[in-house]
């Protein structure tokens, strides 16, 4: 079956020679060099489950995927499935009163999480390891259509060739305006990615952040508790930065 396709489920089913081919017809279709790198056992309170990687040579080294199935998927928890064990409640208890929480932990649980719902989400490949997606402090050449640059040009006293500023609601930003030879300026930030300019990166290369219900799906790995150990079911901890577009 196409892997534009694969459920949960299916993926289960599948023996490991079916798995290693499809991954290898996938891996044909995908952009930028990903390459499949074969399938990996994982194991996690007692059980095993088997990942599918992929991997890409960038610049900064290879950057690792995982092959996350999708189909009709439950997401979310109903705080009152939650069974707390003695010591969570005798816990939490301690934690209410200390902070202030409301006393109920089923009430808790059900504000932390989300609604319980199904939906149906793609398969996707999805980065293992976070990280940043240009050093923080490079400078950021801003639009010259932003409204906010000829707001920060009255800043340049007549004369003058360069104004540095802080800004951002807790003063986190630096903005530097310069004035060029020919009479123009440009306005340039540094300080923490926003999360429309990381967006914008990633497009650029094909790329984007998951959405919620991704994220979602791919942390829980078909736990429908609020533990995985409670189930006694393999987890897999993922952290992801990016999908290509294709291949969800």
């Amino acid at each position: 079956m196409p892997l534009r396709d694969l459920s949960v489920a299916d993926w289960a089913r599948m023996s490991d020679e079916l798995a290693r081919r499809e991954c290898e017809s996938l891996a044909r279709t995908l952009p930028h060099g990903l390459e499949f790198a074969g399938l990996q056992g994982h194991s996690y309170c007692g059980l095993g489950h088997r990942v599918a990687r992929f991997s890409i040579t960038e610049v900064a080294g290879l950057a690792h995927f995982v092959l996350i199935p999708g189909g009709e998927v439950r997401l979310g928890f109903d705080g009152e499935d939650f069974k707390p064990r003695r010591p969570q409640l005798e816990s939490f208890a301690q934690s209410a009163e200390e902070y202030d929480l409301n006393p109920s932990i089923w009430r808790f649980v059900d504000s932390q999480t989300t609604a319980p719902r199904r939906i149906y989400l793609r398969p996707m490949l999805i980065e293992v390891e976070a990280r940043e997606v240009e050093p923080r402090d490079e400078l950021e050449l801003l639009d010259a259509t932003d409204p906010f640059i000829e707001e920060q040009r009255l800043r340049l006293d007549e004369g003058s060739a360069r104004a540095e500023f802080r800004g951002g609601d807790l003063g986190e930003c630096s903005y530097i305006v310069e004035r060029n030879g020919d009479g123009t300026e440009r306005v340039s930030r540094r300080g923490p990615r926003t999360v429309q300019w990381v967006e914008a990166k990633l497009a650029g290369i094909g790329m984007r952040l998951p959405t919620c219900d991704e994220w979602e799906h791919a942390c829980g790995a078909g736990a429908t508790t609020c533990s995985a150990g409670a189930m006694k079911l393999q987890t897999i901890t993922i952290q992801p930065i990016r999908v290509p577009r294709t291949a969800n």
